[in-house]
C-alpha cells in the first residue's frame, strides 16, 4: 500500500489534507536527512517525485500541520484585530474631523441664514422704494408738458426733457433728467405772459400747486431711497452676509439701485 493510500485509509485524516500532510512529512523527513548528510541533486529529485513516505513521519506531519494551521489562524486573528483597530481609529478621526467641520460650517450656515433674512428684507425694501421713485418720475414726465399747455405755455419747450426722463435707464440717470426737466419748466414758467383772465390765473395756480406736489413727493421718495440704500449696506456688512450671497441664500439688488450709473 502506498503512502497516499495509507493516508486515505486513516479515519483521522481528511482527504483534502493528504497533499498537505505528504508535503510536510517530506519536509520533516528531508530535514532529518539533511541533519545526517547533505543531499545530492539526485536525492532532492527522488524525494520530490516519490509519494511513498516513511510511516514514522506521518503522525509528526499531522501534528505539524495542526500546529501550522493554529499558528496561521492566530496570525490571521491578530491581523484582523489590528486592521479593525486601524479602521476604528480612522473612523474616530474622521468623526472628530467631521464633527469639527459640521460645527464650523453649521455655525456659518446658521449665521448666514440669519444674515440672508436681513438681506432679503433690505433688498425688498430697496426695490419697493425704487419703484415708488420711478412712479413719481413717470408722473413728472407725463404731467409737466400737459401742465405747461394748460398754463398757456408751449409744451414743446419741455417735451424733449420729459422724453429723456421717460427713457432714462437707471435711477441716477432718471434723477439727472428729472432735475433738467425742472430747469426747463422753470424757464418756461418764467417766460409765460401775465394771465389773460381769472380762469387762466386759476389754471396757472393749479399748475404751480401740481408741480410743487410732484417735487415734494419726489423729495420724500428720494429720502426713502437713501434710507433703503443705507439699510442694504448695513445688512450686507453684517457677519455671514457675504457667505449667504455666495451660497445663494440671498441675492443682491440690481447694482443701479445702489447708486452709480
Amino acid at each position: 500500500m502506498s503512502g497516499r493510500e495509507a493516508l486515505a485509509a486513516r479515519s483521522d485524516v481528511a482527504e483534502a489534507d493528504i497533499d498537505d500532510i505528504i508535503g510536510i512529512a517530506s519536509e520533516l523527513q528531508q530535514a532529518d536527512r539533511d541533519a545526517a548528510e547533505r543531499p545530492t541533486a539526485d536525492d532532492v529529485k527522488a524525494v520530490a517525485s516519490e509519494l511513498d513516505i516513511d510511516p514514522a513521519y506521518i503522525d509528526a506531519a499531522i501534528a505539524e500541520l495542526g500546529r501550522r494551521r493554529t499558528e496561521r489562524a492566530r496570525v490571521d486573528r491578530l491581523v484582523a484585530l489590528q486592521g479593525a483597530e486601524t479602521r476604528r481609529r480612522v473612523l474616530v478621526g474622521l468623526a472628530v474631523v467631521g464633527a469639527a467641520v459640521v460645527l464650523l460650517f453649521g455655525g456659518q450656515v446658521a449665521v448666514a441664514w440669519s444674515a440672508a433674512h436681513d438681506l432679503s428684507a433690505a433688498r425688498a425694501n430697496l426695490e419697493a422704494t425704487a419703484t415708488y421713485v420711478d412712479v413719481v418720475l413717470d408722473r413728472q414726465a407725463a404731467l409737466v408738458p400737459q401742465l405747461v399747455a394748460l398754463g398757456g405755455g408751449d409744451p414743446a419747450a419741455v417735451q424733449v426733457a420729459a422724453d429723456e426722463l421717460s427713457g432714462a435707464g437707471s435711477i441716477d440717470l432718471r434723477l439727472e433728467a428729472s432735475r433738467k426737466l425742472d430747469q426747463e419748466l422753470s424757464a418756461v414758467l418764467a417766460d409765460l405772459p401775465p394771465p389773460r383772465d381769472e380762469t387762466e390765473a386759476t389754471q396757472r395756480l393749479g399748475l404751480t400747486h401740481e408741480v410743487a406736489g410732484i417735487q415734494n413727493r419726489r423729495s420724500t421718495e428720494l429720502q426713502r431711497l437713501a434710507d433703503a440704500r443705507r439699510q442694504w449696506q448695513v445688512a450686507a456688512s453684517r457677519p455671514g452676509a457675504g457667505f449667504a450671497l455666495r451660497m445663494g441664500l440671498a441675492t443682491g439688488p440690481d447694482p443701479s439701485l445702489l447708486g452709480g450709473r
